[in-house]
């Protein structure tokens, strides 16, 4: 059993709060690195906090740090993708040239390739989780599905298929952690 971050008795969510200031050095070192601003990171890693504290009550100990790194690194890919688009958009003068630019936007033979190889990374992850675990995580990742219709279509409760998800993403942000050294 996973130990479970979400407020305690007094409402507060300590265990979290604690595991944030304990990982904050190095999540800023490493926004830093990535984003090649301490600004940007400083942003991005207050995002990380607030973006994960609104789902406290869902959060397990186990897994806090991985979690930490992959909400920053996605939100970091975010802010970089944004600011990128911005840019280009301010230096285009009319509607033709945005339209060109937008055509030039695919993406590169070295990054379909890295792609793919993450697809596989995250499938062989994903096998690596018990059967029920696994079709509970992707009827609600992938398929969007409702924890009542894959409870009702699997013939658990509800409960169960949320302990099941939060069990999967917990796994896979662990082991996407370990794979990519940050652990």
């Amino acid at each position: 059993m996973l130990p479970f971050v979400g407020r305690d008795a007094n409402g507060h969510a300590g265990a979290f709060r604690d595991a944030f200031r304990a990982n904050e050095p190095r999540l800023l070192a490493f926004l830093t690195a990535r984003l090649g601003s301490r600004a940007e990171a400083q942003d991005v890693c207050q995002s990380v906090f607030l973006k994960l504290w609104e789902r406290v009550d869902e959060l397990h100990g186990d897994n806090l740090t991985s979690l930490l790194f992959v909400t920053a690194r996605n939100l970091a890919t975010d802010r970089m993708r944004s600011s990128g688009w911005r840019a280009r958009a301010e230096s285009l003068d009319d509607e033709g040239a945005l339209t060109a630019q937008i055509a030039d936007d695919a993406p590169h033979a070295e990054r379909v390739l890295a792609a793919r190889h993450e697809l596989k990374v995250i499938g062989a992850i994903l096998q690596e989780l018990p059967e029920k675990c696994r079709t509970a995580f992707i009827r609600y990742k992938f398929h969007e599905e409702s924890y009542a219709e894959i409870a009702a279509a699997m013939a658990l409760t509800e409960s169960m298929i949320r302990k099941y998800v939060l069990r999967a993403m917990a796994h896979c942000a662990a082991r996407y952690a370990q794979l990519e050294g940050w652990e």
